[in-house]
């Protein structure tokens, strides 16, 4: 069984009954933990196993299955990583281009560069820097209006890396650019810089990003793109992770008291920055709306 091996995590409040969390590992409340991607994640929920799902890439309701919420907990970078001796600052337009066949050698990119291959490369199999950047370069780029929101996706790329040991392994080539979560960087690669504004900004400026009024609904759903950044210290290439729960608690035998210890566990979680992670805007964080029998409880 996937929960045989379970580390008990995040000691930080208590709970009369243990929560089962799987995908990424819970960084406040407290859960029992198993590390799966995505996909895995999400099915050991719908298939009452797990009670949470945190991913960053979400994916569709199986046929049959109970209504699923998507509830933001946090934000997310995706950075951009090259193999060449030299410091790098791009706009997110030139990054999008660079994919999309547009930018063919690295002296077409800047004149002191050398003319080598730009050599892009990326992951076929589903990840969450292909989901980051497909949303954010199709409000920008035509090529990506046309691929749309996608974790996987082959653009104009040179190396179509099967898994993510493929992909770290292509970037051993010199002149070799692709994308990642900062967690999977091969060693010896450099990280570019990204421009916004007048701005050159790395991860360390992570946050969401976009100023709105807060009764406008921030978060448009786990399937649409999010707003493009309006705050010029904000790094620009940044995605939301999602804990994933069925929208009704009252399921396979859980009670209502299970339910309350589950939302409580997502307001923990999107009141609190992981490691290597921004908080909500706090004025956007809510009640999750879950229901139990059909009613919703708050």
């Amino acid at each position: 069984m996937l929960f045989q091996t379970l580390a008990l995590v995040c000691l930080l409040s208590t709970s009369a009954f243990a929560l089962r969390v799987a995908g990424l590992k819970p960084w406040a409340g407290t859960a029992e933990y198993v590390s799966l991607d995505a996909v895995a994640a999400q099915k050991e929920v719908y298939a009452g196993r797990a009670d949470v799902a945190l991913v960053r890439t979400p994916m569709k309701r199986p046929q049959g299955a109970g209504k699923a919420l998507f509830y933001p907990v946090a934000i997310f970078p995706v950075v951009v990583a090259y193999n060449l001796p030299a410091d790098l600052t791009l706009t997110l337009e030139e990054v999008c281009d660079v994919f999309a066949g547009r930018i063919l050698e690295w002296s077409a990119l800047r004149p002191n560069l050398p003319k080598l291959p730009m050599v892009s490369v990326v992951r076929l199999e589903p990840n969450s820097a292909s989901w980051v950047l497909s949303q954010s370069c199709m409000t920008i780029h035509p090529r990506f209006r046309k691929i749309g929101m996608k974790s996987n996706w082959q653009a104009e790329s040179v190396i179509h890396a099967k898994t993510l040991q493929d992909q770290q392994k292509a970037m051993s080539q010199t002149g070799a650019f692709s994308i990642f979560v900062p967690e999977n960087l091969p060693q010896g690669v450099r990280t570019a810089r990204l421009k916004s504004w007048d701005l050159e900004l790395t991860p360390q400026n992570l946050r969401y990003g976009y100023g709105a009024n807060p009764e406008e609904e921030p978060f448009p759903g786990p399937f649409q793109p999010l707003p493009s950044i309006n705050e010029t210290q904000a790094y620009p290439l940044r995605g939301v992770v999602w804990a994933m729960v069925m929208q009704d608690q009252a399921y396979r035998g859980r009670s209502k008291e299970q339910a309350r210890e589950l939302r409580n566990f997502l307001l923990d979680l999107s009141n609190t920055a992981g490691p290597g992670q921004a908080a909500l805007p706090q004025e956007w964080v809510r009640v999750p709306r879950l229901y139990y029998l059909g009613k919703p409880f708050w």
